[in-house]
């Protein structure tokens, strides 16, 4: 099947049965679960306004309809770009500089949403309490969490400059560090990078000033809700944290407190793991 998809795709870009032979090994993932549905690409570039046609800073032109089916296929982990260059009969060079193209102007267009909770219209009251029974009902231990932070290194290749600034320590490898919030469905609805791999999970959250989006957010009077991290990342009013210590040398409502609400956080964290940038 895949020696033939490749025949066809060679064979007449132009064709629009080679549209839907794209599509059909697109939107199928390794385990044959469909992502999107052919009628979510069209709203896609609407929704991240990617142009009709873009041009590369390498001179690459191509329609932005297409450049959007390379991006979802780049990004359906793992995928190298050895892999497209035969998928979609282009050099490897020119899929690159696609992907930067079409990227940056999706950030441009869009990337702002993914800084700021404030921006994020569908983030609402109902929505907030929603999240928050739902993790309740699942065994967390308290009422009023309503998402989960993490924060996650992606490794690169050792840079030419400012070595000890990408190096991390607990890692070991170089890399660049992000910052997001997750909600109990599944949504990133923040993330916030690129820091050098150096920086601590606590630093780059001040530096994110997503608190000062949480209080606007998430408070309500006297109703507050809350997010729950890893240690690293210290105990604040809206931010909850394990307790601290030995599970052998722990109080029973703390270490209870801990695995219920670990375990919901691992569930969820495991979905941002796996995700590809």
């Amino acid at each position: 099947m895949e020696e033939i998809l490749e025949a066809i795709i060679v064979a007449d870009g132009e064709d629009p049965d080679v549209e839907l032979a794209i599509f059909d090994n697109i939107l199928i993932d390794r385990d044959g679960v469909e992502e999107f549905q052919r009628a979510d690409l069209p709203r896609l570039q609407n929704v991240f306004r990617i142009p009709h046609v873009i041009v590369t800073e390498a001179g690459d032109r191509i329609e932005g309809f297409k450049a959007l089916l390379i991006i979802l296929k780049r990004l359906a982990y793992p995928c190298r770009l050895v892999e497209l260059k035969k998928f979609f009969n282009m050099s490897s060079q020119s899929i690159s500089q696609i992907v930067k193209s079409t990227c940056s102007i999706m950030l441009a267009q869009q990337g702002n949403l993914l800084e700021d909770l404030n921006r994020l219209e569908w983030l609402t009251r109902e929505g907030i309490e929603a999240y928050a029974e739902a993790i309740y009902t699942k065994g967390g231990a308290i009422n009023n969490c309503c998402g989960f932070i993490d924060g996650t290194a992606r490794a690169m290749c050792r840079p030419s400059v400012d070595q000890q600034d990408y190096y991390s320590g607990h890692k070991k490898v170089h890399c660049l560090k992000y910052q997001s919030v997750i909600c109990p469905d599944g949504i990133i609805c923040s993330l916030i990078g690129a820091y050098p791999g150096r920086r601590h999970d606590a630093a780059i959250f001040r530096d994110s000033n997503l608190y000062q989006q949480l209080e606007q957010k998430a408070v309500f009077g006297n109703d507050k809700f809350v997010l729950f991290g890893d240690q690293g990342y210290g105990l604040l009013e809206l931010l909850i944290t394990p307790f601290p210590g030995a599970p052998d040398n722990m109080p029973a409502q703390h270490l209870q407190f801990n695995q219920s609400m670990q375990v919901l956080r691992v569930a969820v964290v495991t979905y941002f793991v796996g995700a590809a940038f």
